[in-house]
């Protein structure tokens, strides 16, 4: 249903007017944020409230970019951001100015920045445009935002359409619109029912077609609306959409192959045509891969516009061709479009022989044969004139009335007549020697792919001839052509005929013939016999058949035919020129009297002289997913007749698959195998699945005929219906990004736009194609939140680059390529992310004593620190010392994504480090200290008094010195705090070692300090009387233990004494007791304790004792065992 409104708009062509210039503010969905105009100055855009133009997103710097309008010249820096700005798709360069054109797009974050021409006398987007009637209570608004867009040529876009019915009464409503193509906007094409106060949303499809007719700029259009029963306009809103430019060209060269003689020039047409949108210029060059030609194009440079088309002539001329071999030169011409890549079209030049080896023998042989016809001729006519005088027997006679001018005189033939045949025969000669090289060229191509051999050529010239003889045979086998029919004016005609020369004088008509030919007189013919080969005749075709009938007459009609009539003979000889000439030997120069007939020649069909041949040529310019158009092969004679009795099966293949763009080969689908009927084969589902320019088919058969190309073509870019991965990484570290590793060097992974066969395809600007992850681990830590998961498609290399997509977590995956504007995603294979570093578990530095034995655990982990448990790979652990020498080497597989080593700890002290790597990662180092394996006292603490210097083995000072050990001896390496402890000895504050005098304090353990693997401490004393002591001495887990001593009491204490005694009184009472210097006494005592009496300090002899009368001064008593009496160490006296 179609509704024709009278409404008065803007034309389709985008406008163009010098008006002031304005900067366009566009979101990720191609919608107008802002629309503001470009003052002069400087225009600083960002995040930061103090910019002019203030951006608030992710991806845009607090400044990160300035514009700088002098005039009509707008300048743009970027002020060094971390995210940078794309300047038309393209990297702008940090803190470097460059100039920003009309329709230049800035890419700031999500943003776009568009400058454009402001319209000077244009509506505003989205406001409601005046009516040419009353005001009416119908409304139209765009929401959203979207009366300002860009369109995608090829995609879709949709508008919502707010219709407004703010009146009292329902009302109906039609739809148009005016400034684009009604064809572009989907409106609906029937009234739109609004009641009272509704609004309806109308959500409306914007499609601008891929083509050159929807020509790039920007729009102005206004959708109107109107009762259907009433005239005018009740509603309308203006918008601005603008149409994105898109680039595409076509080239083609026609014909693509051409052969040349010697350096002649040839010419081919360049054909050009702009498929895009926008005007388009283009630089032309021609055979920069080809120097040996040269080329001469009639203009290198083309401008076209939008569906825009030239043909440009190219001349290519072949240099000299020194070997006189058959060249082939491939060259190529290229088209630079100012926008997008450079359009190949590719081109053939055969360079043949300027003349064939072989037209010298045969000009040579045709001499000859020239030489020996005229011999022939003239013995012909000698002897005619020999046999005219007598009569023959059965012959008719001669009429009398012959005019002696017609007789044949025996005259040789004129200069002029000789020139006149040579110049035929060269012409004749010239015409066989094309047909042949072209056959020779043919039957050589088809046995190589490469330029044929000068014997190759040779062979296949030799099989050229054979065929043209063939061909030559043929045509002699023929029927002559029937003789021309009387003239109603001369009888003499008639006469001539197959009836006899009866009919010329029946009819008593007199015999014509042309004044001006030369009358030849009839000789008697003799033919002499070669001795030593036979010589050359020139056999015409068709070939002359004796009769018994002679008639001696002999015509010439000027330059057709030359016929002689013996007299009284029973031959008649006719020459008569023809298109073509066969030089063959004649077995006999002898003629014979009697009639001979000719032989019957049919020729045979072999497998060599028939060949194949297309119907109609090949054509390309398809898509990958199209068939070629359908085409015939034919078998064909020499003569080029359909062969249609010989069955064979016709191949297909091509030649060279290395043509195809792609990474993966080309494949030929459909039916590739048919065999003939009625002499022809037809292929009509024959698809080339991969892009490429200079495709040729080569068609064989089965049964011998040697196979043909066809003329390269082309198979063109279609659009974009899947999503591939051009290449990813097998495997990659966690934490990095993903690079793969290409030929040319390391490549960001690449996302390409392709059709069903993988092919590069074509697709439209504005497409971005988005990544996540299909297949990996449980859990989260997959792709890291620094990744750039999103890129932009580039229209000219059909590709989007990510350079950032790193993974913090090990494990396998697969991703998964997205874009709302391409139908398939593309789904990568499995690839491995592997442990970023390695670890010790547990971290810190590792303590052991030397000789022992210690565990060594190394984890492989991600950025999550989580164990890799795909982790295999060799792990080398080296041991070195202080010196950075290597102690120890151990080597071992990880199983599950971790080892634990067995370390054996050197037998000397010290510090060590223990270093892992393994291939592809980084050495972990970590710190081993080993400490003694154990440690000794130098000397031996000795039984001591109390409170005196303990006493020691071999040395007189009482130093207690205890030094390291390891199995190989002293340690000197060792140092740190070494404790040595008392033990033994009663319990008690008073046990220990005596640490300060006054106030007196004792302490059961001391700290010592080992410098170099010795400790020691003079001056020990203990005051607490014991047996067993002890003392121990530890220092990094090593302890020794000293010889066990004892600390005596060292004074005696007498107690039960009286101040009086009577003489012979008893000393009843007195105790003695050992006590060390704490008063207490010392239980472990024994010996003999002597009592002594003093006066005046000298010993006297008043004593005696109990039941013994001698008077003695001392009085000597053992002390009781250890343990007995309970009080300790005493000795009582009675």
């Amino acid at each position: 249903m179609t509704h024709d409104f009278a409404f008065d708009g803007d034309d389709l062509a985008p406008q163009a007017q010098s008006a002031p210039l304005r900067l366009d503010v566009l979101g990720p969905q191609g919608e107008t944020l802002r629309s503001m105009a470009l003052p002069e100055g400087v225009l600083t855009v960002g995040s930061a409230a103090a910019n002019q133009l203030v951006l608030e997103a992710e991806g845009v710097g607090r400044y990160h970019l300035r514009l700088q309008r002098t005039g009509e010249q707008v300048v743009v820096v970027d002020l060094g951001t971390r995210g940078g700005t794309l300047l038309n798709n393209q990297p702008l360069p940090a803190n470097q100015p460059l100039p920003l054109a009309e329709g230049s797009i800035l890419h700031v974050g999500p943003f776009r920045l568009r400058m454009a021409q402001a319209q000077a006398s244009q509506q505003a987007a989205g406001a409601p445009v005046p009516n040419d009637e009353s005001p009416s209570h119908l409304a139209l608004a765009i929401a959203d935002g979207r009366t300002t867009l860009e369109l995608t040529p090829g995609q879709t876009s949709v508008a919502v359409l707010l219709l407004s019915n703010h009146g009292d009464t329902a009302e109906q409503v039609l739809l148009a619109v005016e400034g684009i193509p009604a064809s572009w906007l989907h409106l609906p094409n029937r009234p739109i029912t609004l009641e009272p106060g509704a609004q309806e949303r109308l959500t409306l499809q914007i499609h601008v077609p891929r083509e050159a007719e929807s020509v790039a700029g920007e729009y102005n259009l206004a959708i109107r609306g109107r009762p259907p029963a009433k005239s005018g306009v009740s509603c309308a809103v203006a918008a601005r959409w603008t149409v994105l430019p898109f680039n595409e060209s076509h080239v083609d060269l026609r014909p693509r192959k051409r052969m040349v003689r010697g350096t002649s020039a040839t010419s081919f047409t360049l054909t050009i045509d702009n498929l895009g949108n926008q005007p388009e210029s283009y630089t032309i060059t021609a055979g920069e891969d080809e120097p040996a030609l040269d080329y001469q194009l009639d203009q290198n440079q083309v401008n076209l516009q939008p569906a825009g088309h030239a043909a440009l002539q190219l001349s290519v001329q072949a240099r000299e061709n020194p070997n006189g071999k058959l060249q082939n030169y491939s060259f190529s011409v290229q088209v630079r479009p100012t926008t997008g890549e450079t359009l190949v079209a590719l081109g053939q030049l055969g360079q043949q022989r300027p003349v064939g080896l072989w037209l010298f023998p045969a000009a040579a042989l045709f001499l000859l044969a020239l030489l020996g016809l005229g011999l022939l001729l003239s013995d012909l006519v000698r002897a005619d004139q020999v046999d005219a005088e007598r009569p023959q027997a059965g012959l008719t006679p001669l009429a009398t009335d012959i005019p002696p001018e017609l007789l044949v005189q025996p005259n040789e033939p004129s200069l002029e007549e000789a020139l006149a045949g040579t110049q035929t025969a060269i012409a004749m000669l010239n015409q066989m020697d094309l047909q042949a090289t072209e056959f020779a060229e043919q039957i050589a191509a088809a046995q190589a792919d490469v330029d044929p051999t000068l014997e190759a050529l040779a062979a296949a010239l030799d099989q050229a001839r054979e065929e043209m003889a063939l061909m030559l045979t043929a045509a002699a086998e023929a029927p002559p052509p029937p003789p021309p029919p009387p003239d109603d004016a001369n009888g003499a005609n008639g006469g001539n005929g197959a009836a006899g020369n009866g009919g010329g004088a029946a009819n008593g008509a007199p015999v014509e013939v042309p004044t001006e030919a030369p009358t030849p007189t009839p000789t008697p013919t003799t033919t002499p016999t070669p001795t030593t080969m036979p010589t050359p005749t020139a056999t015409s075709t068709p070939t002359p058949i004796p009769t018994s009938t002679v008639t001696p007459v002999a015509t010439f009609p000027p330059q057709e035919a030359f016929t002689s009539t013996p007299t009284e003979r029973e031959t008649t000889a006719t020459i008569t020129p023809i298109p073509e000439f066969v030089l063959t030997p004649s077995p006999t120069a002898t003629p014979t009297a009697s009639p001979t007939p000719s032989p019957s020649l049919t020729p045979t069909l072999t497998a060599s002289s028939l060949r194949l041949r297309f119907r109609s040529p090949l054509l390309g310019g398809v898509r990958p997913i199209e068939p070629l158009p359908t085409f015939e092969i034919e078998l064909v004679d020499p003569d080029g007749n359909l062969v249609t009795n010989r069955p064979a099966e016709i191949e297909l293949r091509l030649t060279d698959p290395s043509i195809c763009t792609r990474i993966s080969p080309v494949q030929l689908r459909g039916t590739t195998r048919a065999a003939l009927v009625n002499g022809r084969a037809t292929f009509e589902d024959v698809q080339v699945d991969c892009v490429g320019s200079g495709y040729v088919l080569q068609v064989s058969a089965s049964n011998g005929p040697t196979a043909i190309h066809s003329e390269p073509f082309s198979i063109i870019e279609g659009l974009a219906t899947h999503l591939f991965f051009e290449a990813l990484p097998s495997q990659m570290p966690a934490g990095q990004a993903l690079v793969v590793q290409m030929a040319g060097g390391p490549s960001p992974v690449i996302v390409r736009a392709a059709d069903a066969f993988g092919n590069s395809a074509r697709i439209g600007g504005g497409t971005t194609v988005a990544i996540s992850i299909a297949s990996g681990p449980q859990g989260a830590g997959g792709l890291s939140p620094m990744s750039t998961l999103t890129s932009p498609l580039d229209p000219s290399t059909r590709s989007a680059s990510f350079s950032n997509l790193i993974f913090d977590r090990a494990g396998n995956y697969t991703l998964r390529a997205s874009s709302q504007q391409v139908a398939e995603d593309a789904l990568s294979a499995e690839f491995n992310i592997r442990a970023s570093d390695l670890a010790f578990a547990p971290p810190g530095t590792l303590t052991a004593r030397a000789g022992s034995n210690v565990q060594v655990t190394v984890h492989a982990v991600d950025q999550t620190t989580q164990v890799d448990a795909t982790f295999n790979q060799a792990l080398i652990l080296n041991l070195l010392d202080a010196e950075n020498q290597q102690v120890q080497r151990l080597q071992a597989n990880a199983q599950q994504g971790r080892h634990t080593f067995v370390l054996a700890v050197p037998a000397r002290s010290g510090a060590y480090r223990i270093v892992v790597g393994s291939p592809g990662y980084e050495p972990i180092t970590r710190n081993l200290e080993v400490s003694a394996s154990g440690l000794r006292f130098v000397n031996q603490p000795q039984s001591t008094r109390s409170g005196d210097a303990l006493a020691v083995s071999s040395l007189a000072d009482g130093e207690i010195r205890i030094r390291a050990i390891t199995s190989a001896g002293d340690d000197s390496r060792l140092a740190g705090e070494l404790t040595l402890e008392l033990l033994g000895g009663p319990s008690g504050s008073t046990t220990g070692f005596r640490t300060s005098d006054e106030p007196v304090r004792y302490a059961r353990s001391i700290t010592l300090a080992m410098t170099d693997g010795s400790a020691q401490t003079s001056n020990l004393r203990i005051d607490r009387a014991a047996q067993n002591y002890q003392l121990r001495a530890s220092i990094n887990g090593l302890i020794v233990l000293s010889d066990h001593f004892a600390v005596t009491g060292n004074r005696l204490r007498l107690t039960g004494v009286q101040q009086h005694y009577r003489a012979d009184q008893a000393l009843d009472g007195l105790v003695v007791e050992v006590q060390d210097r704490t008063g207490n006494i010392d239980t472990g005592q024994n010996g003999t304790l002597t009592l002594t009496l003093n006066q005046n300090n000298a010993p006297v002899s008043n004593l005696r004792q109990q039941g013994n009368t001698q008077a003695v001064s001392s009085i000597t008593r053992p002390l009781p065992p250890r343990g007995r009496g309970g009080r300790g160490v005493r000795a009582t006296l009675r």
